[in-house]
């Protein structure tokens, strides 16, 4: 009877590798949706585009985007999580994905065992700045103002949460500070309380505030990236600044319903990184200080995994929860 069983395991496994690579072979054959779970003309709304639109003209199929926001993104990351296994419907979202399942105490989804990771897409810094009136022109000057005052500076971030507010955090918890945090809800809005001085030190993204920062009307103090952002090729970095390894990326990815078969998300793998690979993108992504990754499954699974386990502990650390 064991070898009965065993032999069963086997046709099984060679069926459905068969059905597998059959199926990899004839996607796509429908439409195919990308779900961006945020309002559009964001960020990740032109990335789901810019892919939707290169998609198309390769398959020869529609590929839509809807968003469908909400919760930080976890209404759309859900809708796809609780997707077919097909690869019809994917997702874009960045770095927050990883955030949330710490974040949010009851998510209906589990981020790494229903989402199959397809490829980052592209990936931007940040940059903490300080408005000029404090006369705080680098990370040191911070630094030593915030410890000769403790408690009295106070940083803007894009929310409670959020990249941003997590490097904020990251850079008290390393450096021995004391900031205030003060969420806003979102970057524009943040951005418009740096710049107007209503907060002296904010926490952007750099395609937010490089503009600000080349008219002076900003200081760039730091930037979170283990290497200089080329947009600001002249403001240091945390971690060159004496906080060696000190790392706050914003990545975006692509995602699938975990389940689906190997050779599609290969595929939309290999069909994402052709649609990026060409110097109009890399203009279109250059216009918004975003810089191509474009990953491959294996290694974006891996960051995806390292950075649920990197900052899990510090949003709980910091008692956020979202309920």
């Amino acid at each position: 009877m064991k070898n009965v069983s065993r032999a069963r395991a086997v046709v099984a496994c060679i069926a459905f590798a068969a059905f597998s690579a059959a199926f990899g072979q004839t996607y796509p054959a429908k439409t195919v949706r990308i779900i961006v779970p945020y309002p559009p003309g964001g960020t990740t709304d032109v990335l789901g585009r810019i892919a939707a639109e290169r998609l198309a003209e390769r398959w020869k199929q529609p590929v839509i985007v809807e968003n469908r926001p909400g919760a930080t993104g976890n209404i759309g990351a859900d809708l796809v999580a609780k997707s077919a296994p097909d690869g019809y419907t994917l997702l874009v979202m960045p770095l927050d994905i990883a955030i949330n399942p710490a974040l949010y105490k009851n998510l209906p989804y589990d981020a790494r065992k229903d989402l199959a990771p397809i490829t980052a897409i592209a990936f931007s810094g940040l940059v903490i700045t300080a408005h000029p009136s404090t006369g705080i022109k680098t990370l040191q000057e911070l630094i030593s103002r915030a410890k000769a005052q403790p408690g009295t500076l106070s940083y803007a971030s894009c929310g409670n949460g959020t990249p941003h507010h997590l490097a904020g955090e990251l850079l008290k918890s390393r450096a021995g500070i004391d900031l205030v945090h003060v969420p806003y809800k979102g970057c524009g809005l943040a951005q418009t309380a740096a710049l107007a001085g209503e907060v002296p030190i904010s926490i952007n993204s750099v395609g937010n505030v490089a503009p600000l920062i080349k008219s002076g009307r900003l200081n760039a103090v730091a930037a979170t990236t283990l290497k200089r952002d080329r947009e600001l090729p002249d403001v240091p970095t945390v971690a060159e600044s004496g906080y060696g390894g000190f790392d706050v990326t914003v990545w975006f990815g692509m995602f699938a319903p975990a389940g689906t078969p190997p050779d599609v998300i290969g595929k939309i793998y290999a069909d994402v990184k052709s649609s990026f690979d060409d110097p109009a993108q890399a203009k279109r992504l250059h216009d918004r200080s975003l810089d191509a990754i474009l990953d491959s499954p294996e290694h974006f699974k891996k960051t995806f995994n390292e950075d649920i386990d990197r900052f899990g502990p510090l949003v709980q650390k910091l008692g956020l929860r979202v309920d």
